[in-house]
């Protein structure tokens, strides 16, 4: 017999409000990052152009590739709130999913272009070509972005744990990057400021650091955004909390067939439970119900759930041990 719940419930529709409230948080908070990322553009391109640091233009292209995902991002996160409908039995959760794996292709593209626009600028300084000497002016610009992105990762880590949102946490750990290519960018404006020409050669050179803190930035996102499209399975700790709860209900003598994945919030579960075959159809459903219930306690409610039952062994026969 089978106990299939098709959609994650709150009682009733309330699921469905509480996605959309989830999704309207993100959207505000992308809405306050977008805006943050269009003036450290502008902040960035006008002291990188007139403080003559190729290290803070590059930076600004970083912001600049931001300011596109999280366009993308605020469009993806209002078709993720749609509840579940004919064509999407379990809802628009990946949706956010892939608005994270495009956040860090973004990244990627960026730290491309970045070691491209360096290795230019490297190849002509040790072919002859001087480089420019940044000023004052770039430092000025350098602070100001460490201010606000310092600001903008504390908020954005902050409502990434309360909404237990991946592309919120993604964009936080953006935003510390950033942070740290700032202070990489620090170093090389500031060396190159105080050496004068004999330093000028810093400059791209913590330019090229930027890239490389972009591209690790980026791999775990797209390390998990990917899994997740790929339909892999829960982390092992959050498999071993389904097994235990599994293995803490009496009446289950053993379960096997444990399939997980992760649809955007929601995680999805199918498991097979084997009980008593002497238990009428009625205390067979209760018993999936009480595997339903703790299951959702664990996830926040937040899942989709196929519990199969089968016969096991009559009560009194020896069993073999429990397995996931």
């Amino acid at each position: 017999m089978n106990s299939t719940r098709e959609k994650p419930r709150l009682n009733g529709s309330a699921a469905t409000s509480a996605a959309e409230l989830r999704a309207a948080a993100i959207t505000r908070v992308s809405y306050l990052i977008l805006a943050a990322n269009f003036s450290l553009v502008v902040l960035k391109y006008f002291f990188g152009f007139w403080g003559r640091s190729t290290a803070l233009i590059a930076d600004a292209g970083n912001s600049l590739s931001d300011c596109v995902s999280d366009v993308a991002a605020v469009f993806s996160l209002r078709m993720s709130c749609e509840p579940a409908d004919r064509n999407h039995s379990y809802g628009h959760g990946k949706i956010e999913t892939l608005a994270t794996a495009v956040c860090g292709l973004g990244m990627v593209f960026v730290a491309i272009w970045i070691f491209a626009e360096s290795a230019k600028l490297l190849l002509g300084f040790f072919t002859g070509t001087p480089l420019e000497v940044p000023n004052r002016m770039a430092l000025v610009g350098v602070g100001g972005t460490l201010a606000i992105k310092g600001a903008l990762y504390r908020t954005t880590r902050s409502r990434a744990k309360n909404l237990e949102s991946p592309f919120l946490n993604a964009k936080a750990w953006d935003h510390l990057m950033d942070a740290l290519i700032s202070c990489c960018t620090l170093v090389g404006v500031g060396g190159a400021i105080l050496l004068g020409d004999k330093g000028a050669l810093l400059d791209p050179l913590a330019a090229c650091l930027v890239g490389v803190f972009v591209l690790k930035a980026a791999w775990p996102i797209l390390r998990d955004s990917i899994g997740e499209l790929l339909e892999a399975s829960l982390p092992s700790e959050q498999r071993k909390a389904i097994a235990n709860i599994l293995k803490d209900i009496p009446e289950i003598q053993n379960f096997h067939h444990l399939r997980t994945r992760r649809i955007g919030p929601s995680v999805a579960i199918d498991v097979h439970i084997l009980v008593d075959p002497t238990l009428s159809v009625i205390q067979g459903h209760e018993i999936a119900t009480e595997v339903e219930v703790r299951l959702r306690g664990e996830f926040k409610n937040r899942c989709f759930l196929s519990i199969h039952v089968e016969p096991g062994e009559q009560k009194g026969n020896s069993f073999f041990s429990r397995s996931s």
